[in-house]
């Protein structure tokens, strides 16, 4: 194998750069397959039932990334905001609804009659909604990306208040109220004849850990080494159910799946 030079020594990156310069091209690929992801996503939408009051009732997908939510909300007859920072992953997300590219003075690019994508800054996502939101779904660790727990609490209050009374708000993360210690810290993620794909979880303090991902991928040479750390804050789900009922939300209802903990509340 051949790492870069001194790639143990680069610091942590900014989210979205890690996610730009690293991850994006292989997202899906690193999760098991858009498809597989989608039909995680409808499953899971079924069993909590969640459906619009009315053809077109607005629902905001944040951290739509390429689409595992924003493709089966659409399906159900949502009309659907999505939004993510990464241009990258909102582009495969078009590219796999089979939608025109975003126009180039455009805010926003209108895909289907069901879903738009923005690509914007998550706490800012209030300037590209409208008012009353019937669902808010963040899902697969987004909320763990932004910088501090106060931008978390800032947004699902921002949240509650683009709904009226009985909205519903669907929230995925990792409960990261227990440190990872020894091996537990190796994440073996996925790997192929093409790809190895291993996270590595440092502790840093007890709000926040570094996420290195180590992706070796195959040349002509051998496998050529990537690494790309950033920082991520830690979530429990005694706290998250906190916030949201201090939002206005009902306590939520919890549940895990896949490593996964899924919080819905209504509002």
């Amino acid at each position: 194998m051949n790492p870069q030079p001194n790639a143990a020594s680069k610091p942590p990156v900014p989210s979205l750069e890690h996610y730009e310069t690293l991850l994006a091209e292989v997202y899906d690929w690193m999760q098991g397959g858009w498809e597989t992801k989608v039909d995680q996503s409808r499953e899971l939408f079924a069993e909590l039932g969640l459906t619009p009051s009315a053809p077109g009732a607005s629902a905001v997908d944040l951290g739509a990334g390429t689409g595992y939510q924003t493709a089966p909300l659409a399906a159900l007859g949502y009309a659907v905001t999505a939004i993510d920072a990464s241009a990258t992953m909102l582009s495969q997300l078009r590219d796999r609804l089979g939608t025109a590219p975003e126009a180039p003075d455009a805010s926003h690019a209108s895909m289907t009659p069901e879903v738009h994508t923005v690509e914007a800054d998550l706490c800012r996502f209030t300037d590209h909604v409208t008012a009353p939101v019937e669902l808010v779904v963040c899902m697969g660790d987004t909320l763990s990306h932004l910088p501090s727990h106060e931008q978390v609490a800032e947004l699902l209050a921002a949240a509650s208040g683009v709904q009226d009374a009985g909205g519903r708000i669907v929230l995925g993360f990792r409960d990261g109220s227990q440190a990872l210690a020894g091996d537990s810290r190796f994440i073996p993620v996925r790997s192929s004849d093409e790809r190895v794909f291993t996270c590595f979880i440092e502790e840093i303090n007890e709000d926040t850990v570094r996420v290195h991902d180590v992706l070796h991928v195959k040349s002509d040479e051998g496998f050529v080494q990537n690494v790309s750390s950033y920082n991520k804050i830690r979530l429990s789900a005694q706290w998250m159910a906190e916030q949201l009922t201090g939002a206005g939300y009902q306590p939520p209802t919890t549940s895990v799946a896949a490593g996964m903990t899924i919080m819905s509340a209504v509002r």
